[in-house]
């Protein structure tokens, strides 16, 4: 589920990416994942705070960032300490002071080079380079971001980029010396990632087979079942009471001929528009 979130956000599918991920996060609240609870759910809501920052909610962002920015416990992993240091700087470049931003950056970036966060959270060398960026400091945003743009190159690693701002991409790598923008590699790497954007701006295709007796609403909604969300969060993202959002479910089951709402989520999956 989380591998689908991530590539719900890097294609620009945010919605379905909040869905996926609090459908993550519900899990753990069941009785039988008590024993996970205590060392997973921060991770996971780090990870739901990187799709809120992609999408530009910055509400919604800062309604999170409290609890990521407390204290680690003793059962969380040891890269949450990065993560709230993270968390702390994002805060403060989303309230525009780029400043205060600058010092939890740079524990967050020593942090990460001890215990490196998962991909899923951003790179907090990425958000230093844009914090300095928005300074007019461009040399040493350029000295920030350099050795994630080497690792992208030596790696192959075009992912480290995808969970990022697209136009802070953009105005990262144009800070790359002439040399180095003349270079093959970084040609491939504009490429890479064109092809990316592509995918974000294709127009959805029309829904094929049983689901185009469905209606766009009804489609939405079914989006949402197959990404895991619960009736409370399909009403939630698509301002629904939640006997609208259990209406909508019942004339799905019956269109499709469908026993359950996991049958109906697995044809979804199986006829759904590639988008």
């Amino acid at each position: 589920m989380q591998f689908r979130a991530l590539y719900s956000a890097a294609v620009g599918q945010f919605e379905v990416a909040v869905a996926q991920t609090q459908a993550l996060l519900d899990t753990l609240q069941l009785p039988e994942a008590a024993g996970h609870r205590a060392a997973w759910e921060r991770g996971y809501q780090h990870g739901l705070a990187r799709i809120l920052w992609m999408a530009g909610d910055r509400a919604g962002f800062e309604a999170l960032a409290p609890v990521l920015m407390a204290p680690r416990r003793p059962s969380e992993w040891p890269f949450i300490d990065a993560a709230s240091a993270f968390i702390r700087g994002l805060s403060a470049l989303s309230k525009g002071n780029p400043a205060a931003a600058e010092e939890p950056l740079k524990q967050a970036v020593q942090a990460h080079a001890r215990f490196r966060m998962p991909m899923v959270h951003g790179d907090p060398r990425i958000a230093l380079a844009q914090c300095r960026l928005a300074q007019n400091r461009r040399t040493p945003a350029w000295e920030a971001f350099e050795p994630v743009y080497r690792e992208v190159l030596e790696e192959n690693a075009v992912g480290l980029l995808l969970l990022e701002r697209r136009s802070v991409v953009r105005e990262l790598l144009d800070l790359a010396p002439p040399a180095t923008r003349r270079g093959s590699g970084h040609a491939e790497l504009l490429r890479a990632l064109e092809s990316w954007n592509d995918a974000c701006r294709d127009e959805p295709v029309a829904a094929a087979g049983p689901l185009q007796r469905l209606s766009d609403r009804e489609i939405e909604v079914l989006a949402q079942v197959a990404a895991g969300a619960s009736n409370k969060h399909i009403a939630r993202d698509l301002e629904l009471s939640l006997h609208t959002v259990k209406r909508h479910i019942a004339n799905i089951l019956d269109k499709l001929d469908c026993g359950s709402r996991g049958q109906a989520a697995d044809l979804f999956r199986r006829h759904a528009p590639a988008n």
